[in-house]
């Protein structure tokens, strides 16, 4: 769920919601444990650990090992191969440090089951161990504190809301973006563990049910009503509107919509309105944000859910649907006869007498500066993702920004002139728009608000209660 964040929605993005039912019961909890699914369907698999670490299997057998584990599917369902010798399914592996699959490390024990067509590895870990691990894919940690202890509750609320999401195959909710990314120790931060050890076993509850927590990178002004995205009423998923202005580097966007384009999205939707002829937001919600759009055609007119439209044409080409559109030939395009030209040719970036480069921390100064440059382009996803998991480099990363040569700008992009018939979309945000907006919580932290007034404000009526 998010988005989208550059923090959250990077690597976030965007949330899928697929069953909403007001609460779950929040009578003690039975588990205090997940089960996280972290690959599926593999023929071979290589394990290791810090440590020594023991392995059981389904018939009593057990091994203790200090080196390199491979294990083999084999043909006959519910068995492999380890050292020339056959263990039965499911495979229990366990140790007192950490255990290592695929480069990354994990607390807890791994678990090994067939899939539909290979190996399934499962990480079974403590709640809070498990929220150490997906903090950092969704937050700064350089953000304010309060900011970090308002996701942490959300995060582990989400995750006992959604338990048992992807029961059929054997775990509560996969590693990936349509539950909450999850990276083990590889993406644990001190200031991250510590906001999770002061919100230890809170969640988020209504009428006395865990609520549903959906959450997004910005808002761009204003949160969206769940029941123009979803399709439910949730009391307390309403239109919000920020209390404060802030900017995030999704503050401004632009995307040109091509009508060869809108018109093979709509039809991997089942819509066939021929030729599309015009596109037009005919019902917007009280701050704005697009709720529904008129698409009229050769064959027909059709009035669609502006969410359904985004998620048609893909969510990151449309990243909100807090955006105004324009034909190609208004005002609003570029002269003609001219290329539109991508924001990261602004090269080199200004200097300013105020960067310490000697200095490996950001200033309060230069954190400003940051965003600025990162709204403006200078930076491309991988480098924000590469900030977010190293944000020890994000100072050299500013000094290259403004030592950029003129001319030597990375990642330029031509944009093609809007034709007549394409539909020029310009926006602000980025996510679904439903609950918490992680840039906003972070101005409101910003402003003072402690964790509690920031839930209450994305999830006004609920409460925020001990789990455990």
């Amino acid at each position: 769920m998010t988005g989208s964040r550059p923090y959250g929605i990077l690597v976030l993005a965007i949330l899928s919601v697929s069953i909403f039912i007001f609460f779950s019961p929040i009578s003690e909890a039975s588990s205090k444990h997940i089960l996280v699914g972290l690959v599926s369907n593999k023929a071979s698999l290589n394990i290791s650990s810090t440590s020594s670490y023991i392995l059981k299997d389904s018939k009593g057998k057990r091994i203790t090992l200090k080196s390199n584990l491979v294990i083999t599917s084999k043909g006959t369902q519910g068995m492999v191969n380890i050292k020339n010798d056959i263990f039965h399914l499911p495979l229990s592996i366990s140790g007192k440090g950490f255990l290592v699959f695929n480069n990354t490390k994990y607390r807890g024990t791994l678990r090994i089951i067939q899939g539909n067509h290979g190996l399934n590895v499962i990480n079974l870990l403590e709640m809070e161990d498990y929220l150490r691990g997906v903090l950092k894919m969704e937050v700064n940690p350089n953000w304010p504190f309060e900011a970090l202890k308002a996701q942490a509750i959300i995060s582990r609320t989400y995750a006992f809301r959604h338990m048992g999401r992807h029961s059929k195959d054997g775990y509560d909710l996969c590693n990936l973006p349509h539950c909450q990314v999850y990276r083990g120790v590889n993406a644990e931060d001190p200031l991250l563990d510590r906001a999770v050890k002061e919100t230890r076993g809170l969640v988020v509850t209504f009428n006395g049910g865990i609520a549903l927590t959906p959450f997004h990178s910005d808002s761009g002004g204003a949160t969206a009503d769940v029941r123009t995205v979803w399709g439910r009423q949730i009391p307390y998923l309403k239109a919000t509107k920020e209390p404060f202005d802030y900017v995030s580097p999704y503050s401004s966007w632009s995307t040109t919509l091509k009508t060869s384009d809108i018109q093979k999205a709509l039809g991997n939707i089942g819509v066939n309105l021929g030729t599309v002829r015009d596109l037009e937001a005919v019902q917007h919600n009280p701050f704005g944000r697009v709720d529904m759009l008129k698409i009229s055609g050769t064959r027909g007119t059709k009035t669609l859910s502006s969410h359904s439209f985004r998620m048609a044409i893909g969510s990151k080409t449309i990243k909100s649907t807090m955006f105004n559109i324009s034909h190609g030939n208004s005002s609003m395009n570029s002269s003609a006869g001219k290329q539109r030209t991508d924001i990261n040719q602004q090269s080199p970036a200004p200097r300013l007498s105020f960067v310490d480069e000697g200095s490996p921390e950001l200033s309060m100064e230069e954190e400003r500066l940051m965003i600025v440059l990162t709204k403006q382009g200078f930076f491309n996803a991988e480098q924000m993702i590469d900030m977010l998991l190293h944000p020890e480099k994000r100072k050299s990363y500013l000094v290259n920004a403004l030592n950029r040569e003129p001319g030597k700008a990375k990642n330029t992009q031509r944009l093609p002139i809007a034709s007549a018939s394409d539909f020029i979309l310009k926006g602000k945000g980025w996510g679904h728009g439903v609950g918490l907006s992680q840039w906003g919580a972070k101005s409101l932290a910003e402003k003072g608000w402690k964790n509690d007034q920031i839930i209450s404000h994305y999830y006004p009526g609920t409460k925020i209660e001990k789990y455990y």
